[in-house]
């Protein structure tokens, strides 16, 4: 999202990541559509030697080619789920620790129940090929009404799908994304304790609700830009809720893994990716010093 004129993977974006991951800020890279696989072997050795690791996005392959996961038409159902494993294999070529993906469109209405428990099959299909390449899978919650308008959707239904796939693929968890938030008329605390034991990643961004805004809708523009919703002092609180909810701050012993917190900023027209990253890591590191002291 931040380098959006490289995010089909072309060949160049292999001198950016080189200068990004030696910015020991980061720990993580999420990557998305990288179809050379002597790019993806070059990223992962990069990433080995940097000593970070790396997600996958599925979300902009679904999206970019109409996919949908929860469609009623089996033959575009079969098209989504094979998509998905084409994603995980690159994931399982480039050494990501997960992949996220997204619902198709919300169907609406007294439609809605049939959409879910396809959506539910097509995961369970997913998630046991991840299996075999072991690569856990994520869903990312979206909006339902602005811009993507998405199945999933409402905190509540996420974590009911949660629940019905752990029970065969206890890996399986959720994306909630700070600017996804207002887009779905969320409370974050209440949603985020809704989600609490589903959650495996987090996103932490800004949006536009205000129509006619270029940013309007599901754009991630940076934090305190005019007329958006976040700035630092919501990233702020947003990140004692994830303390308040144990997503943050706790330790066990059966997992050393760290949870993952990532930036999903993309420049607006005029902006350059260099100055949105050091904007928003200001923004990160005065919201993280006001909740460890509030």
């Amino acid at each position: 999202m931040i380098y959006p004129t490289f995010q089909w993977g072309e060949a160049s974006f292999l001198d950016t990541f080189n200068r990004l991951v030696q910015d020991d800020f980061f720990s993580v890279v999420e990557l998305a559509g990288f179809r050379d696989p002597e790019l993806r072997k070059a990223m992962r050795h990069t990433a080995e030697t940097a000593s970070i690791s790396l997600t996958y996005g599925a979300q902009l392959d679904l999206l970019s080619q109409k996919l949908d996961l929860n469609s009623q038409n089996e033959d575009e159902r079969q098209s989504a789920i094979r998509q998905a494993k084409v994603c995980i294999d690159e994931a399982h070529e480039l050494g990501a620790e997960r992949m996220s993906l997204l619902s198709g469109p919300d169907p609406g209405g007294d439609q809605r129940a049939e959409a879910t428990r396809l959506l539910v099959d097509s995961l369970d299909q997913v998630c046991t090929y991840g299996e075999e390449k072991r690569i856990p899978i994520t869903l990312e919650t979206f909006d339902r009404e602005v811009e993507k308008k998405c199945l999933v959707g409402p905190s509540g239904e996420a974590a009911a799908i949660a629940r019905t796939i752990r029970k065969d693929h206890p890996d399986f968890g959720i994306m909630y994304d700070m600017a996804h938030g207002p887009l779905l008329n969320e409370d974050p605390r209440r949603a985020l304790a809704v989600l609490r034991r589903y959650l495996v990643h987090i996103h932490v961004g800004n949006c536009v609700k205000a129509a006619g805004h270029p940013a309007y809708g599901d754009k991630h523009p940076r934090f305190g830009i005019e007329r958006g919703e976040h700035d630092t002092q919501d990233l702020a609180r947003f990140l004692r809720i994830l303390f308040d909810i144990g997503y943050l701050g706790k330790k066990t012993t059966s997992d050393t893994t760290l949870p993952i917190v990532g930036f999903e900023i993309k420049p607006m027209p005029g902006e350059t990716p260099d100055a949105v990253i050091a904007g928003t890591k200001r923004a990160w590191r005065q919201a993280w010093a006001e909740c460890r002291r509030g």
